[in-house]
């Protein structure tokens, strides 16, 4: 009585019959010449899967897991303690004094409890300008903040794998850096194409409170991005007639 020769499909692709006979040929049995070709190119077909399932399970992990973060939406003033905001609602008036060379100097009019007129130094809206306080509690959460990509670095590809997130078009490019507690340095290593930088993103991802500080800029914020996207403006969509209304 014959032996069944009915085996998983992958065993059957390994195995071959050997003419004449009807049994399958056991693992440990040599391969005929003529079936060999079959065997290597299974094991190539699974090794390639193997390798593809090695390279790409972790990215769409982290992508699945990056859409399952519930993100913490912030505006840019979230990120100033109470102190700096006050401080900046209260700007000190301008003095405007023309010196002996016809230029023009900005002197505070802030005065201190003894009436004497505050050093910009000492002057809470200066030191605000400047200021690396940061809201503690934020560090460790998962946030969203909307805001202009200033490229830093780039991978071999030329796509953008660090950056500057800041609060308004131009800033540490056309004019100078806001107060590093209204700056966020962002990493991304998947890299981002980045056609236009007058374009706005929404980047979202976990919040550090970490000083950064190089030639570009000095930051009070780091952020580890795990999502970036276009940046949609909720109200004017919201007010925007439907596609095809007159």
């Amino acid at each position: 009585m014959l032996r069944s020769t009915t085996l998983p499909p992958v065993r059957r692709l390994l195995s071959c019959k050997t003419p004449g006979r009807h049994a399958v040929l056991p693992w440990c049995t040599p391969v005929p010449r003529h079936c060999r070709w079959r065997r290597a190119a299974v094991v190539t077909l699974l090794g390639m899967l193997l390798l593809l399932v090695h390279v790409f399970m972790p990215v769409a992990r982290a992508q699945a897991a990056a859409e399952a973060t519930v993100y913490r939406s912030l505006i840019w003033i979230d990120l100033l303690p109470d102190e700096d905001l006050r401080a900046l609602l209260n700007p000190p008036a301008i003095l405007h004094v023309s010196s002996e060379e016809d230029t023009t100097e900005q002197l505070s009019l802030r005065r201190d409890d003894d009436g004497n007129f505050l050093a910009a130094e000492d002057d809470p809206f200066q030191l605000a300008l400047t200021s690396t306080k940061v809201r503690p509690e934020l560090d460790g959460q998962q946030v969203r903040l909307p805001g202009f990509i200033v490229p830093v670095v780039y991978n071999e590809e030329e796509e953008v794998t660090e950056f500057f997130l800041v609060p308004y078009f131009g800033a540490c490019i056309h004019v100078p850096p806001p107060a590093p507690n209204q700056l966020l340095y962002a990493t991304f290593p998947p890299g981002l194409h980045l056609p236009s930088i007058y374009e706005a993103y929404t980047v979202s991802g976990l919040l550090r409170t970490e000083i950064t500080d190089n030639s570009i800029a000095l930051s009070a914020y780091r952020l580890d991005a795990a999502v970036i996207e276009h940046y949609v403006d909720t109200a004017d969509t919201a007010d925007a007639p439907p596609a095809g209304a007159e």
